[in-house]
């Protein structure tokens, strides 16, 4: 979902959040995190995120671009065509992927930030229809809102998109929301990240300065709209 919505829609509701992680997806049991992958193998991936974190942690393995739905990245392991690939959490949960010989291994957070986002599921719907606005009040999940628009808040004050090199993750504690977020330069070299706390009355404000810290600092490009 583009972070600047057409101005005659509008996010009705966010459904409550799944597990905002990644996963790391092999056909090796013994392959728990990235420490035990083998030197010099061959992941698939074509987020310029996960890419970064793959070449920051483990610079000597091979990333090459895969396409296609969950269970064709997947079977792209099983098949051996590649080691390992990540996924996310979410998107493994919903499809309800079960498959004997490959190895689901979560992420930690402190590791790997998700991309903005990721995990929830928004309905977007036309501003003058008040029906759907009516139902969407019934189903909207408070924290999720909070979070997400934080983290949308953050891409939308960096010109970003789905191909910008981010990681971001926002969580409601008590009456706090607690931000953090990694941008990567363009060639993954080199990063900047903050990690922020504010009252939840200012979510929308925290994603905007986290922003605004984080581009101060960076020196370097990275992928704009």
């Amino acid at each position: 979902m583009p972070a600047i919505l057409d101005k005659n829609l509008q996010i009705g509701a966010f459904i409550k959040r799944e597990n905002p992680r990644d996963v790391l997806v092999t056909r090796d049991r013994i392959v728990e995190s990235f420490n035990d992958l083998p030197l010099g193998c061959i992941i698939g991936s074509s987020s310029p995120r996960r890419i970064c974190y793959i070449q920051q942690y483990r610079p000597d393995i091979k990333v090459v671009p895969i396409k296609g739905n969950i269970e064709t990245r997947i079977n792209l392991v099983k098949e051996k065509k590649i080691f390992a690939t990540i996924l996310a959490a979410a998107g493994i949960k919903r499809i309800n992927y079960k498959e004997e010989n490959i190895f689901f291994n979560f992420l930690s957070l402190s590791f790997m930030l998700p991309a903005p986002g990721q995990g929830a599921i928004a309905i977007v719907h036309h501003k003058e229809n008040i029906r759907m606005k009516n139902i969407c009040k019934l189903i909207d999940d408070k924290e999720t809102r909070i979070a997400i628009e934080a983290e949308r808040a953050l891409i939308k004050n960096i010109n970003g998109d789905c191909f910008t090199p981010i990681g971001a993750y926002a969580k409601v504690i008590n009456d706090n929301l607690s931000m953090r977020a990694r941008l990567y330069s363009t060639n993954g070299k080199v990063f900047v990240e903050e990690k922020l706390t504010q009252k939840i009355s200012s979510s929308k404000c925290l994603g905007k300065l986290c922003a605004e810290l984080m581009l101060k600092k960076a020196t370097f490009k990275y992928n704009k709209l």
